[in-house]
């Protein structure tokens, strides 16, 4: 009955791919005249070494393509296994949850020069 059992553990790698590039295709396509796909395509346009000689539709299409497949390949198990996910990474980076072991460091190196002042 729903999704809250299948979200219990957090949001499943295939529900957020799903999520995400079916919301940018949609404003990278069909958003013509609304400042979010035009934002999209202005800052595809600045990155100089995308060759656009293709319509929208298209590049959007090789762009979902090989993200998912080059995700596919970093979930292998020979690489960084099936718990990856660029979104979740992205996520920690933007929103750390704990200290970082190099800032743990920084952190206790501080409260040692404090004590020995």
């Amino acid at each position: 009955k729903g999704f809250h059992g299948h979200l219990k553990d957090g949001m499943p790698y295939p529900f957020q791919t799903g999520l995400f590039w079916a919301t940018f295709y949609h404003f990278y396509v069909h958003d013509t005249e609304g400042p979010i796909g035009e934002y999209l395509r202005h800052a595809v346009d600045m990155i100089p070494w995308i060759p656009m000689k293709m319509d929208n539709r298209m590049f959007a299409i090789l762009v979902v393509s090989i993200s998912n497949q080059i995700v596919g390949i970093l979930q292998m198990g020979e690489f960084l296994g099936p718990g990856f996910s660029p979104f979740v990474s992205a996520y920690n980076l933007l929103f750390p949850r704990r200290p970082s072991p190099a800032a743990k460091k920084i952190m206790k190196d501080q409260q040692q020069k404090k004590k020995n002042q």
